[in-house]
């Protein structure tokens, strides 16, 4: 059985297991079980991750907490069975220091993000937090 490995370039063990075959399962005689054959391949994003399942073109991916929602979104069958890191405080929105001289208050609250310059990945989970902020606090 060929199975088709989805991931991402991060810093995980699992990735070296790909790249040396350790995935692959030799057939279990006693079980009556198949030999498992696991063909890793490097996905530019979490779109692209879900476009490829959606299409059949893998069986199986990494994702994120915003393709993930994009997919069930979509109505692309799909089925969660592990969840391999959770982002806790990892994820969120995070201003620079005020580098102004005279007559300047720094960011303290969502409020003070009016006329500042904000940028984030689309549809990231930081996207989707400003946008929230926007909303919640009027922001435009």
């Amino acid at each position: 059985v060929h199975v088709r490995f989805g991931y991402f370039a991060t810093a995980e063990p699992f990735i070296a297991a790909c790249g040396r075959g350790w995935l692959d399962l030799a057939p279990n005689v006693e079980e009556d079980l198949p030999a498992y054959e696991v063909g890793c391949f490097s996905q530019s994003s979490g779109s692209v991750a879900v476009s490829r399942l959606d299409n059949a073109d893998l069986d199986i991916s990494a994702l994120g907490s915003t393709p993930w929602a994009e997919a069930v979104t979509r109505g692309v069958d799909l089925k969660e069975i592990y969840i391999r890191r959770y982002a806790g405080s990892l994820s969120g929105i995070y201003v620079r220091e005020d580098t102004c001289k005279v007559e300047c208050q720094g960011i303290q609250s969502p409020r003070d993000l009016i006329n500042r310059t904000i940028a984030t990945p689309f549809g990231s989970n930081s996207h989707y937090q400003l946008q929230f902020l926007i909303k919640e606090f009027e922001l435009i």
